[in-house]
């Protein structure tokens, strides 16, 4: 008699649970055959559910119901008392005699256990008494159950502030007062997990809601749940359209959502259109408040993937800043990721470290597993870069799973490709597959078109790693097609570029390594990026003829300043080969000695086994290493 979801636990169950019709006949006999005032004391009791026997003495008080009926209903064996409390022999008695009760006699005795509860403690159940009480809409009632949604939000209970509110909504007596506790129920559920149903309290709520200001307060309060449940690309017109009815009302806050539409076009892969809806932010806001913090942020975020790395800094390191003085609020969440990810493009990966960590406490304390897959899977990721494997793929693993089981499809491509470049690294390579098959279908289906490009370049990675350069430069042409078309040309956005220069030298087709380094190269000149002066140095080394070894010196020496290890060992492994091929295998043993030892370090720790990142089972270690693979 359970929903589906209700069986799989991802619905709560209803209280009383249904009783089916030869359960409900057996019961009804037995408590037919009480008298009026033992039925109406079963009936207070069922509809208490907690069993007090202090509260429920005072509640069968209030309406004239004499000490003699609990004697009779212990009599009967309806009920037993254990620990100060009555207990119904059997929990479907309890729904028997609920279910079969007329409404008049239901209301009565919510009224009179909501006239019995005075307690603070006992304000949530208060408030629901009060509720199931009221015969329409009844603003007392609503007042009461927001009010225990406030305390119920306070301790992290967001599934019980949710429903609360969802309630309070129904027992409101306007449209407006209706609208905003929609709206409120749609955060608290978001942020308790479970974005399907805040989405219907969201568009419940948008429904209510004809004023342009107002259906823009429920937009700009909404903007980060619709990115994680819909299409990018509608949500994105949504948003510029809310914009633009009210730009000449309230500029403010139509730069707030043009600034969100402008992150929802960077995560589709439209950096120009992304570029365009910030410029528009930023002229909207007109230097003022929070409205203009939004905007730069988002502009910073496009010119970062468009290059220009100097102008973006400055705007990324004042809202770590701004959250280091102010503290993290829930309601940035859906830009701090953004300027975390910016963060880490522009090395700067103390602050990116510090303000994901920020989040994730944050979002922990609060009891919010909403708040957290998209933080964790971006702390992965840096964990990847800086070489700390085991912890990514910690928070890879346990962002997809909150983001799988709070319902959140369009954020669960991000972890399983962080989780995914974890894997292949390690040479987990079925693992690896799964995972980049199941991110590009969601992020096509969502119309995430940069993490589809994203996973593409994973899989570029996973093959080169493989020793399979061919199917390698497959995948990275393909995203470099997109990249390129769409704007995107920030080296270390994705690091695909550098991966394609070294696939193609493996595959000998060096006019095609050398037009991919030039456009590499183009593009490592227009930021200050160290990360990308190394990509290139590693490439140089791969393709020119002279002086190869200076090229990847370079490298290695950003790279170490950088403190990117796994970058640093596949530097000494090109380098190394690259020596073997021209003849030189005592120089080459060293480097690919350090290349082994630091892969070794990045692998092993709890237990896990050594990569096979590694063109070693290509053969391309020299014959005089060939006791590397047995001395582990």
């Amino acid at each position: 008699m359970l929903s589906a979801r209700q069986r799989a636990g991802s619905e709560p169950l209803p209280d009383p649970l249904p009783a089916g019709k030869g359960v409900e006949r057996a019961f009804a006999r037995r408590v037919a055959q009480l008298s009026d005032g033992g039925r109406a004391l079963l009936m207070i009791a069922a509809a208490d559910g907690g069993g007090e026997l202090g509260v429920l003495s005072a509640a069968s008080r209030r309406v004239g119901i004499a000490r003699e009926a609990f004697d009779e209903i212990l009599a009967a064996r309806l009920v037993e008392v254990r620990d100060n409390r009555l207990f119904f022999v059997h929990p479907l008695l309890r729904s028997v005699v609920y279910q079969r009760a007329l409404e008049d006699p239901r209301r009565e005795a919510h009224r009179v256990l909501a006239a019995s509860l005075p307690r603070e403690s006992d304000l949530v159940r208060r408030a629901w008494h009060l509720s199931s009480a009221a015969e329409g809409p009844d603003e007392c009632a609503a007042g009461a159950l927001e009010h225990a949604a406030v305390s119920a939000s306070a301790r992290g209970a967001f599934a019980v502030a949710g429903a609360a509110l969802e309630r309070a909504a129904t027992l409101s007596t306007t449209d407006g007062e209706r609208a905003r506790r929609l709206v409120e129920a749609g955060d608290a559920l978001w942020r308790g997990g479970q974005p399907a149903k805040a989405m219907a309290m969201f568009d419940a709520a948008l429904a209510l809601t004809a004023d342009p200001l107002g259906r823009a307060e429920i937009r700009l309060k909404t903007g980060v749940p619709l990115a994680l449940s819909q299409s990018l690309p509608s949500l994105r017109d949504e948003l510029t359209r809310a914009a633009q009815e009210i730009r000449d009302i309230d500029p403010g806050r139509a730069a707030i959502l043009q600034a969100q539409a402008a992150l929802a076009a960077l995560n589709t892969g439209r950096i120009r259109d992304a570029a365009g809806a910030a410029e528009d932010a930023v002229r909207l806001a007109d230097g003022s408040g929070l409205a203009h913090l939004a905007a730069s942020l988002a502009l910073a975020l496009t010119l970062l993937a468009q290059g220009d790395q100097r102008r973006a800094v400055v705007a990324l390191e004042g809202f770590v800043s701004l959250i280091d003085g102010a503290g993290m609020r829930h309601e940035w969440f859906g830009v701090a990721e953004y300027v975390a990810n910016g963060l880490m493009w522009a090395e700067r990966f103390s602050d990116a470290q510090r303000l994901l960590d920020t989040m994730i406490g944050f979002a922990r304390d609060l009891s919010a597993p909403g708040l957290m897959p998209f933080a964790l899977a971006a702390r992965a990721d840096l964990a990847f870069w800086t070489g700390s494997w085991m912890n990514a793929m910690s928070d890879a693993s346990y962002g997809a799973d909150l983001a799988r089981e709070s319902q959140q499809t369009g954020l669960l491509p991000y972890p399983l490709v962080t989780l995914a470049r974890v894997e292949s690294a390690l040479g987990r390579e079925e693992d690896a597959r799964e995972h980049l098959k199941t991110a590009v279908e969601l992020a096509s289906f969502a119309g995430n078109l940069s993490v589809e490009y994203w996973a593409h370049g994973a899989l570029g990675f996973l093959e080169l790693g493989g020793g399979r350069p061919d199917a390698a430069v497959t995948h990275l042409e393909q995203t470099a097609r997109s990249m390129d078309a769409v704007g995107v040309s920030h080296p270390s956005s994705l690091t695909w570029r550098g991966d394609l220069v070294e696939a193609e030298a493996r595959l000998g087709r060096v006019r095609l390594a050398r037009r991919a380094l030039a456009r590499l190269e183009d593009l490592a000149d227009r930021t200050t990026g160290r990360w990308a002066a190394a990509a290139v140095g590693r490439a140089r080394g791969m393709v020119v003829d002279d002086g190869f070894e200076d090229h990847f010196g370079e490298a290695l020496d950003a790279l170490e300043q950088l403190s990117l290890p796994f970058e640093w060992a596949r530097t000494h492994l090109c380098c190394g080969e690259r020596l073997r091929w021209t003849g030189r295998p005592s120089d080459a043993t060293t480097h690919l000695w350090a290349a082994r030892a630091q892969f070794a370090r990045l692998a092993r720790p709890r237990g896990c086994r050594a990569p096979t990142w590694s063109w070693q089972r290509a053969g391309s270690i020299p014959s005089g290493c060939d006791r590397v693979g047995s001395s582990g």
